[in-house]
């Protein structure tokens, strides 16, 4: 049964991608299964629009949410977006909204040749075979590598003798943590002052990360 990584809530393709790549890098996610219960191949221009604003309403999603199609042994019901020359598929799961509130990229086979690679972006897809670099545990919590990457992040940020490009590369390296840890587990994470200091924070503050 086919797979994909799933990005929440996606403001646009560049974000999908984004996120994709970040929880393909820091997780041990090897996507989640799902099923084409429709296929919907869209001309370039609404292609365009599509990715270019995958929270705007589209009566296509409405539509397809209102079908209530169940989730199987094969996976959650998707929708398989596709247009002329694209290199990719959208695997799109309304989770019953009338928006793209999951999606996924798959190749799309038909249009690919050899040595074409969207933004390096399949590439990464095919890492997911072999799993990805980063590891995290339900039970036990961030794998220590993990952990170590974000105090690395965090002594970069508070060490004063850092060049501000450094410390911009170290926030936004946080930021995309976050943001995979939110569409993997819902929680929310944040870099966040306290006493002086940035650390990483949960939202509730039960949990935080100082640096090194």
């Amino acid at each position: 049964m086919p797979k994909t990584v799933f990005a929440r809530k996606p403001v646009d393709l560049a974000q999908v991608k984004s996120d994709i790549e970040d929880m393909i890098r820091l997780f041990n996610s090897r996507g989640d299964a799902y099923y084409v219960a429709e296929e919907l191949q869209i001309s370039n221009g609404e292609w365009e629009r599509l990715t270019d604003n995958l929270l705007e309403d589209r009566s296509c999603f409405h539509q397809f949410s209102e079908r209530h199609l169940p989730t199987t042994k094969e996976g959650v019901p998707c929708i398989r977006v596709t247009a002329p020359g694209s290199q990719i598929a959208l695997i799109i799961d309304t989770q019953g909204y009338d928006y793209a509130r999951y999606v996924g990229i798959e190749e799309n086979r038909s249009q690919i040749q050899d040595g074409d690679d969207e933004d390096g972006l399949l590439t990464g897809l095919a890492n997911l075979e072999g799993g990805i670099t980063m590891k995290f545990n339900d039970e036990t919590g961030m794998d220590p590598r993990l952990m170590e990457e974000i105090q690395e992040a965090l002594f970069t940020i508070n060490h004063r003798g850092r060049s501000w490009q450094s410390r911009q590369l170290a926030t936004a390296k946080l930021s995309g943590i976050a943001t995979a840890l939110h569409a993997l587990t819902d929680e929310i994470w944040s870099a966040e002052e306290r006493d002086g200091e940035t650390v990483f924070i949960n939202e509730d503050e039960t949990e935080c990360i100082k640096s090194t």
